[in-house]
């Protein structure tokens, strides 16, 4: 029996040990309401002006990670917000299992489509789904990150690419895990429904 496994990554500002993070809330909720299923949270500590200073060793890491999970045993699911988004997608291109679903929220990923090369993933099938959530009165990331661009440019750059979805709301950078909006986050992460299915 295939279970499924997830990994959430955090963003920069995230401290380890602390109930209060997104990633820790969405391993409770997952342990909670879903069966047959585990979760587990990548952390580590960056502030924005050095985040990429052990970036690739963060990568790699993660990437060790995603291989405990045999591609035969488990579905993986990833999780990412801002900075973690990053991670995920460098894991990924050393990794050696793809994954099932990556969702990235408020992506701070290159807003170039040669450089962050998320397209040739889900093409390659290393990643099999991707959700894009762009939050369109984000005050953290700029016109240089994904997630800092309006989200029809973003559908523009994967508009032949039928595994892959952009939702966007008019949240701030974080709005996607604010108490009013975490479960329904939750939700998608999980399958069980699409943010598409709540008003905008």
């Amino acid at each position: 029996m295939t279970k499924t496994a997830y990994i959430f990554v955090p963003g920069v500002l995230s401290y380890p040990g602390s109930a209060r993070n997104w990633t820790d809330r969405a391993v409770t909720w997952i342990h909670q309401r879903q069966t047959c299923e585990c979760a587990e949270k990548f952390e580590y500590m960056a502030l924005p002006a050095s985040r990429n200073f052990l970036a690739a060793r963060r990568a790699s890491e993660l990437a060790s990670l995603i291989n405990r999970y045999p591609i035969e045993s488990f579905s993986l699911v990833l999780a990412g917000h801002s900075f973690g988004c990053e991670l995920i997608r460098r894991a990924l291109l050393i990794a050696d299992r793809p994954a099932n679903f990556v969702h990235l929220f408020a992506p701070a990923c290159s807003s170039e489509p040669r450089r962050h090369r998320l397209k040739g993933l889900v093409t390659a099938g290393t990643i099999g789904f991707l959700s894009l959530y762009i939050s369109t009165r984000d005050r953290v990331l700029t016109g240089h990150f994904l997630g800092g661009i309006p989200p029809d440019i973003v559908r523009a750059q994967f508009s032949d690419e039928h595994h892959t979805t952009v939702t966007h709301r008019s949240f701030g950078h974080s709005g996607w895990f604010t108490a009013s909006h975490f479960e329904q986050s939750m939700r998608a992460v999980a399958g069980l429904a699409d943010w598409e299915d709540y008003p905008a």
